[in-house]
């Protein structure tokens, strides 16, 4: 049996006395009182029930009595909810016989509702025969806010150096050992560890060329000279690059002032040291670049050249180069001429001659290529040629180029040129800082070039305008947004009566030169083509000249800038003789128009006359002779003469269907006697008969009678539309619509055949458009239309006026 054992044993016996014999009474009382009077928080439960308490267990939970503990009878109420499942997960384990921590840390509950932390030994005992808990205590509380507090203080120490990125160091000056911080080693990608070396062990990593600058402040601060220690140096990292440290330090002293211990903090300051050259760098650049831009502020064109060899020589210098040059491309983009160059002193300008100042692309492909694609050409020694590249390798060995670095410079998406800088005496590296640097360098240079050449072309631009414009014979002129003259040329003026450019820009406003009913379409024009609207780019009007006679002229009005400012450009051309011709020719369209009316409505009544005299004449005669021939045939013998005379009445039958034939061709009798409706049913029924092409014929049979004229010349036009079906449609189906619409006829003829170009009807133009050209003309007389739909098929509509009054029938 173990001591605990025992020890629960005693426990048990001392609180019930009824198990145990007289002998051990005595015994159990006096560990009874031990129990009572012990320091530690005795507990014994079973099933969550409390059995037993000591007044060192109701005094440590807040309870005035251990009655008063034991009414609170469930154990579960003086633990945190949250340590439930702990402490039963314990319990269980112990039932079981599996292990089970014995002493562990655990939090009550105070009678006044706060938490205490108690340091709890466990152990299962018999009690009254049947297995119990007993749980010993004893209040930590004050430990744990101790312990609390003193991992606070670590942390808040840790995170304060952490936070400030620094390290501590401590040198023992007498002994000779440095304490360094594991933040410090750290830095120096070594394990983060404390540890103590010997002074000479770090003295190792400081930089050569800062050791005597630490050492004279390290000695000045020994000397009391200095209030504190404090150096920037650089210290070695293990893979022997370096890193910028500040070092602070203030030493102990005894009391002769002599220091017997220094100790401070180290801040690694590398990102910061790198942020300054970067800023010095910047100033720099930002120094140089406004040097080379100033070089180009204001100045001519021809002096841009001198001024870009002076800026070749500024970012040579800054870059420590040997030689700079600019290269431009050539107006057929097949190679670079090599038109800018400057040479450090000593280096030979050995390029730039009769033979060696154009590079045919086809000589140097890598570098073309490069240049084309706008890819930095950065080459930091000889062996960085690609295999591609060895022409270039070859040239630039040749020409003693240690390392080299070029930009393309651009214009638009469109490469210009290349500007580069050579090392000759050594090799160097191109950071992509410098890259990018001569980048912007080449920017300022190339807007100079292309001033330069802007300039140049603007004014031969000008030149070309000016003779251009004074030379021409159709006036041009520019006026502001306000319709203010800016600039006319001399046709412009003299279209207007002024003898002179300057006395037409006297005027007030270019509005005066325009008729007052235009003045306002002039201006809302003006103002639709500032805000970007759809306008019409020309259109006509009519001007007034100097003398206030008017003319008519057509007006191009163009938003353009001038100087810098919108303005829009006019371009006029004086009509008005134009406009009298086309009058003339109106009038002369017109008169053949109805001529050819006339003409065909007096060959019409022609053919009727005819019509009509075959009628009266030849048929009757015929007539006559058909019955005198029966009046001789009597007195004939019929054997003899018989058929002879038969031969005689078909020849006169004959001629009189033929007769009767041409009449209706030449002038159908039922147009003038049933009218229009009628004459194209009995159209449609001989066109069907004679070619054997299906007719289909619609028409209104309760219309008015038209006048007589519009009468013969719609049945002419349908009887050419049907000629034209037969010759050129290879049609098998013809329809014929006849309708009127409130004052409009339409006569519509669609047929199955071959389609047409119909926009040759238009011209008259193409193999047997003339007739269908002809028959719009007469229909214009009429105030009549002629509509042609033509692809599988064709559908030609007619649309004419309707007469106002009904027409007499002759």
């Amino acid at each position: 049996m173990s001591e605990f054992t025992a020890h629960a044993r005693k426990l048990e016996n001392a609180v019930s006395p009824e198990t145990v014999d007289s002998t051990s009474t005595s015994e159990a009382s006096s560990f009874r009182s031990l129990v009572e009077a012990s320091l530690q928080g005795i507990i014994v439960h079973r099933d969550w029930q409390i059995l037993f308490a000591n007044r060192a267990a109701a005094s440590t939970l807040g309870y005035s009595t251990v009655a008063e503990l034991l009414a609170v009878t469930d154990i579960l109420h003086l633990i945190p909810l949250d340590e439930h499942t702990r402490v039963k997960r314990y319990r269980d384990a112990r039932l079981r016989g599996e292990p089970a921590p014995e002493r562990y840390q655990i939090r009550l509950l105070h009678k006044n509702g706060r938490t205490i932390w108690v340091e709890l030994l466990a152990s299962v005992l018999e009690w009254q025969g049947e297995p119990a808990f007993q749980a010993a205590f004893v209040d930590i509380s004050d430990n744990i806010r101790a312990q609390q507090m003193l991992r606070e203080s670590e942390e808040r120490y840790s995170l304060a150096m952490d936070g400030a990125d620094e390290g501590m160091w401590d040198w023992n000056i007498e002994t000779g050992s440095l304490f360094i911080s594991a933040n410090v080693w750290r830095y120096l990608d070594r394990p983060a560890l404390d540890e103590t070396v010997s002074t000479e062990v770090w003295l190792e990593r400081v930089h050569p060329d800062d050791g005597d600058h630490m050492h004279a402040s390290l000695i000045s601060h020994l000397r009391g000279e200095d209030e504190y220690f404090q150096s920037e140096h650089r210290l070695r990292v293990s893979d022997d690059s370096y890193r910028w440290f500040h070092v602070h330090g203030l030493a102990l002293r005894r009391d002769d002032g002599r220091a017997y211990r220094l100790a401070g903090s180290v801040h690694d300051i590398t990102l910061r040291k790198k942020h300054e050259q970067e800023l010095s760098e910047r100033l720099h650049f930002e120094a140089l670049l406004t040097r080379v831009s100033a070089e180009f502020i204001a100045l001519p064109p021809a002096e841009i050249d001198a001024a870009i060899e002076r800026s070749l020589a500024t970012i040579g210098k800054f870059l420590e180069v040997d030689r700079g040059w600019f290269l431009q491309t050539d107006k057929d983009r097949r190679g670079l001429e090599y038109t800018h160059e400057w040479c450090a002193e000593g280096i030979p300008r050995e390029r730039h001659n009769e033979t060696t100042d154009y590079y045919p692309a086809a000589r140097f492909p890598w570098y073309w290529r490069q240049l084309l694609n706008g890819t930095p050409v950065v080459i930091s020694s000889p062996n960085d040629f690609p295999l591609e590249a060895q022409a270039e390798r070859r040239f630039e060995n040749e020409h003693g180029v240690q390392s080299l670095v070029s930009v393309s410079m651009d214009v638009g998406g469109t490469t210009i040129g290349r500007l580069g800088f050579e090392c000759i005496k050594r090799q160097r590296s191109w950071s992509e800082t410098v890259v990018n640097q001569l980048k912007l360098l080449g920017q300022v240079i190339t807007n100079a070039v292309v001033r330069k050449y802007t300039d140049t072309a603007l004014r031969e631009s000008e030149e070309r305008f000016r003779n251009l414009v004074e030379g021409s014979l159709q006036g041009i002129g520019i006026v502001d947004t306000g319709f203010a003259p800016l600039f006319v040329n001399n046709a412009y003026a003299a279209m207007f009566g002024y003898t002179s450019t300057e006395e037409l820009r006297l005027l007030d406003s270019h509005m005066d030169l325009f008729a007052s009913e235009d003045r306002d379409r002039v201006l809302a024009y003006g103002e639709a083509r500032l805000r970007g609207d759809p306008v019409p780019m020309t259109y006509e009007l009519d001007g007034v000249r100097k003398d206030r006679s008017e003319m008519h002229m057509v007006n191009t009005m163009r938003l353009i800038a001038w100087k810098g400012r919108p303005a829009f450009q006019i371009t006029a051309t004086d009509i008005t003789e134009h406009k009298r011709t086309e009058a003339r020719l109106h009038d002369y369209q017109q008169q053949l128009r109805r001529l050819a009316s006339e003409i065909s409505l007096a060959e019409e009544k022609e053919r009727r006359r005819i019509a009509s005299e075959l009628h009266d004449g030849a048929i009757q005669n015929l007539a006559l002779a058909k019955i005198k021939l029966g009046e001789f045939e009597k007195g004939l013998e019929p054997k003899r003469h018989g058929a002879t005379l038969d031969e005689i009445r078909e020849l006169l039958d004959l001629s009189i269907h033929d007769a009767r034939s041409l009449i209706f061709e030449l002038s159908p009798p039922v147009l003038y006697e049933l009218g229009l409706e009628a004459a194209i049913e009995w159209l449609g029924e001989q066109f069907q008969a004679r070619y054997g092409i299906t007719c289909r014929v619609e028409t209104d049979q309760d219309g008015a009678p038209l006048i007589v004229d519009i009468e013969v010349i719609l049945f002419q036009v349908l009887r050419e539309l049907l000629v034209n079906v037969v010759k050129h449609a290879n049609a098998t189906r013809v329809d014929i619509v006849h309708r009127r619409l409130g004052d409009r006829l339409f006569l519509q003829v669609r047929d199955d055949g071959d389609g047409f170009d119909a926009a040759a009807v238009v011209t008259g133009s193409g193999g047997g458009a003339f007739g269908l050209f002809n028959i719009r003309e007469r229909l214009q007389l009429l105030g009549a239309t002629l509509e042609i739909e033509s692809g599988t098929g064709t559908n030609v509509t007619v649309t004419a006026p309707l007469a106002a009054e009904p027409a007499e029938r002759p």
